[in-house]
């Protein structure tokens, strides 16, 4: 794996990590809002993706941002029928998730090659 999928997939762990940590610390609500918008938006389609190896779409904004919405649109509507929606805590379990999924290709690049 060459070097800019790492830091595709560190730059949206690090956003990830992000979004988790901005439910435990106190954090201005501009700040909290602005992480949790960038991560909705294209963490989710950028870890799926990289879960893949499938690079290419990984870094394309248009298949990054449509999975990224979808997933979390299926995300909420599970938690609704569920009955257990409380966004704050479904959103940091999610960036939880995806920050786990991304420490394989950013920690361990030769592995992100084969299928894990």
């Amino acid at each position: 794996m060459t070097s800019a999928p790492r830091a595709l997939c560190a730059a949206a762990m690090t956003c990830s990590a992000l979004a988790a940590a901005g439910l435990l610390a106190p954090a201005p609500a501009p700040l909290r809002a602005a992480v949790t918008l960038v991560f909705c938006c294209w963490v989710p389609g950028v870890t799926f993706f990289a879960v893949l190896r499938a690079w290419q779409l990984a870094r394309s904004p248009a298949a990054t941002i449509a999975f990224s919405l979808s997933a979390v649109i299926a995300l909420s509507q599970v938690s609704l029928a569920l009955g257990v929606w409380r966004p704050a805590v479904c959103t940091g379990a999610f960036a939880a998730a995806c920050c786990a999924l991304l420490a394989m290709p950013v920690f361990v690049p030769r592995l992100a090659g084969a299928r894990w």
